[in-house]
């Protein structure tokens, strides 16, 4: 295999795990959105209760993103480590497989549960402005739920679609490099080299 269609090769594994995580997240996130702004609809007034009912809410929403994210890392990690081991050994053996199995289950357990607390810390900062900017504006909960809602489908920091790539791409990314690694590190051949492309040049 050529290093342009090893290239090509990863680029077209990238983007279709984006996809599945970019499906699932924008999912998650407009589930998050409805439920929100049905919270602040139903609240009597504005007020620092509600900011308090919107973090238990948020809070809620963390085991999901765990899952997601821990489910997403490891189908990537395994679609990338195979190509490693696919490519730089005959005959794979056990001790690289459990080698590269214990690394990338340190990075799901430390890295999901970070960019979990993360996705929904931006989701809760997001609603808590909408929600402070509403009062401001003399809004009631209703006109305030009503802007949480336009998120759905207008331009604005929690629109679901927009976030989803964002994380898909990031998320995956972190979880492919990572795996890339680790197998190098794993299958430990000396004189592998490793190349970062960063962008279509030489």
């Amino acid at each position: 295999m050529t290093r342009d269609q090893d290239r090509l090769q990863q680029v077209r594994l990238l983007l279709t795990l984006e996809g599945i995580m970019e499906h699932r997240a924008e999912r998650q996130l407009r589930k998050e959105v409805r439920q929100l702004a049905t919270l602040v609809e139903q609240s009597t007034s504005p007020s620092v209760m509600l900011l308090s009912n919107v973090n238990d809410l948020v809070e809620t929403f963390r085991p999901t993103w765990v899952k997601l994210l821990a489910q997403h890392y490891a189908i990537t990690g395994r679609a990338f480590s195979a190509r490693i081991f696919a490519r730089l050994v005959k005959q794979e053996k056990k001790a690289f497989r459990d080698t590269f199995t214990s690394a990338m289950g340190r990075f799901i357990s430390k890295w999901g549960l970070e960019k979990a607390r993360q996705i929904t810390r931006t989701t809760r900062d997001f609603v808590r402005q909408l929600i402070v900017d509403g009062v401001g504006e003399g809004l009631g909960t209703r006109e305030i739920a009503r802007t949480i809602r336009d998120q759905l489908t207008g331009i604005g920091r929690l629109n679901p679609k927009q976030r989803s790539e964002v994380i898909a791409r990031t998320e995956t990314h972190s979880a492919a490099g990572f795996a890339n690694r680790e197998s190098l590190r794993a299958v430990d051949l000396p004189g592998v080299q490793r190349e970062w492309l960063a962008v279509e040049d030489a």
